[in-house]
């Protein structure tokens, strides 16, 4: 428990150095989107520590909590890494900024939403360490649909500004993971 609460802890001290980044983007282009995705990252969370303490759900395989670790690790250097190579880019909410190119290089040369993949992962790994299938189920059936829409409204809004390009783009990059979507 000790190191999801440490992965935890290290993606609420980037995710509060970023805050001032909110502001980018409009609620019309979002769609209260970033709303929605905090709220569910949050509610999934605290109900994945809450489950340690419940008895129903619980299961145990020998070295899964150190592999669920690793994995939430590399999702989030995925996810800091996507940030850090959009730079003043990176927002929460869906924006178009002044001057906006469209990123194809480092992560995003094979994902096209290389920071959603990694707080994917990062979160599953969390509630994998954690071992209750309860928070697992609840995140799959809540966090990721919500992640899926988000994608697609993303895409919609780059597709419309970047048009050639981004159609182009697509045709050589997944969106979340390669080989899969």
């Amino acid at each position: 428990m000790a190191g999801a609460a440490t992965l935890v802890a290290a993606s609420l001290a980037v995710d509060a150095m970023l805050a001032r980044r909110l502001a980018g983007g409009s609620e019309q282009a979002d769609r209260a989107t970033c709303r929605l995705l905090v709220t569910s990252l949050t509610s999934n969370t605290l109900l994945g520590f809450a489950c340690v303490l419940v008895p129903y759900g619980r299961f145990h395989v020998a070295g899964l909590a150190p592999a669920a670790l690793a994995l939430g690790a590399f999702g989030l250097a995925l996810r800091w890494a996507a940030i850090a190579r959009l730079g003043r880019l990176f927002t929460w909410r869906v924006a178009i900024l002044d001057d906006h190119p469209l990123i194809t290089d480092g992560v995003y040369r094979w994902i096209r939403h290389p920071s959603y993949t990694g707080g994917l992962f990062a979160a599953a790994g969390v509630l994998l360490a954690l071992g209750n299938a309860l928070p697992l189920a609840v995140f799959a059936a809540t966090h990721l649909p919500l992640v899926l829409h988000r994608v697609r409204i993303e895409e919609r809004v780059l597709a419309g500004h970047f048009g050639e390009a981004w159609q182009t783009y697509t045709t050589r990059t997944w969106r979340l993971l390669p080989g899969v979507w």
